[in-house]
């Protein structure tokens, strides 16, 4: 458990970047799953996706992330779009 200011980095595929910020942080090793709470930013290309709580979801065989899912609603905005 992080409990305040977390920041993070993720290198996906292609050598493109995710960053993500929240209030808090929670970490685990068994299912390879990271959660964020509180005013929850996702960062990626030109495309910003705000909300209270993301878990993120990575293939355990690969490390590479499977899945994000936004809870408690979500605001999507797009430089490009």
């Amino acid at each position: 458990y992080v409990l305040s200011e977390v920041k993070a980095e993720k290198t996906l595929e292609r050598g493109r970047k995710a960053f993500i910020r929240s209030q808090k942080g929670e970490f685990n090793g068994r299912d390879k799953s990271a959660r964020f709470l509180g005013e929850v930013v996702l960062d990626m290309d030109s495309m910003r996706i705000t909300g209270p709580d993301a878990r993120f979801e990575y293939d355990s065989k690969t490390d590479a992330i499977k899945s994000v899912h936004f809870t408690g609603g979500a605001r999507v905005s797009d430089a490009d779009k």
